[in-house]
């Protein structure tokens, strides 16, 4: 007599099989299309863990709790581009891969990502001080000293949790970023931008100080190690370890909290540069650091410092002031915005 055949198990077989071919259409459907969506690396990881915590759960809900995703039907965010429409989660009408339920396009949840040509561009709100540069139009272009100066506003008193000690952090300048030297072309001045990688080499080799309106004794350095400079994507990136037993540093200090001092700069002489055919524009391609240094009146429209400090003065008037300027990490996000606007 011949095997018998289990008709049910083979139908659940089918079925199983079936399930399996239906969940793998399913995630091969859900594949993102970065030829339509174009993410970041970051982005398309999010994207990913995402989607693997919706195949083992399922959806989330639309609440603020443990399962939540929490979804709000008007986002406070449209003005940047921070709607549910412009999601790669989204499905339309009404409908999202991630979150369950009744989605409006014009809302917003903790799990969106938006590519970021979809985001509108903040207006940085940068200082735009009188600049005080030094230069000479000639019949043969323009001429500087061999000593230039560049300053940029921006500061936040900040508490350092790890050291105990005064710690001054900022950009001396930033890269790429366009600023206006004597009034611009229109009034007889020109357009500036230092490179990318301006002073790299420099902050790499040089021995630097930092000081006080570029003069008098260091209040830190290089060669001690106080002082460290980083040339990164963004611009020449400082970090100065204060002596508190210092009583420059505690000067410097005190007008910082009181919001006397908020700008920093620095000194250098230009080993390479070039203009355009009109001397309207000039971009500066390398430079030899002379010091970064706090100062009283700025020229370039796009430093930023901060100090911090776990001695940091308690008092009721102290904690009730509201820091002065910017932080670092939003004179970032404002000055690449402002970078991107320019450039379109």
């Amino acid at each position: 007599m011949g095997a018998e055949f289990d008709v049910d198990a083979g139908r659940a077989g089918d079925t199983t099989h079936s399930e399996e071919m239906s969940a793998m259409t399913e995630r091969e459907e859900r594949e993102l299309d970065e030829s339509v969506y174009p993410v970041s690396p970051r982005q398309r990881a999010q994207y990913d863990a995402t989607e693997s915590i919706v195949e083992l759960f399922g959806q989330f809900d639309q609440s603020s709790g443990p399962d939540g995703s929490h979804y709000v039907a008007e986002s406070p965010f449209a003005a940047d581009g921070l709607v549910c429409s412009s999601c790669v989660f989204y499905e339309g009408p009404r409908a999202c891969e991630a979150v369950a339920g009744d989605i409006d396009p014009a809302g917003v949840c903790k799990l969106w990502v938006i590519p970021a040509d979809l985001v509108a561009e903040a207006t940085p709100e940068v200082p735009m001080d009188a600049d005080r540069a030094e230069f000479v139009r000639t019949e043969a272009g323009v001429e500087f000293p061999d000593r230039e100066e560049r300053q940029v506003s921006g500061l936040e008193l900040r508490t350092d949790e790890e050291t105990g000690l005064p710690v001054l952090e900022g950009y001396a300048t930033i890269y790429e970023y366009r600023y206006d030297i004597g009034g611009g072309p229109e009034n007889g001045g020109f357009t500036e931008t230092i490179a990318r990688g301006a002073a790299a080499k420099s902050a790499a080799e040089a021995d630097v100080r930092l000081l006080a309106n570029h003069e008098g004794l260091p209040l830190a350095r290089t060669k001690s190690g106080t002082l460290q400079l980083e040339s990164d994507d963004i611009g020449l990136k400082v970090r100065a370890t204060l002596d508190p037993a210092n009583p420059a540093a505690a000067e410097v200090r005190s007008a910082m909290e009181r919001g006397d001092v908020d700008q920093m700069s620095f000194a250098f002489k230009v080993l390479r540069d070039s203009w355009d055919a009109g001397y309207d524009n000039r971009t500066i391609s390398e430079v030899k650091l002379f010091d970064v240094s706090l100062v009283t009146y700025p020229a370039n429209p796009a430093t930023v410092v901060k100090l911090r400090s776990d001695d940091a003065p308690k008092s009721e008037s102290a904690a009730a002031a509201k820091p002065a300027g910017r932080s670092v990490d939003l004179a970032k996000r404002q000055l690449e915005a402002e970078l991107g606007r320019k450039r379109v």
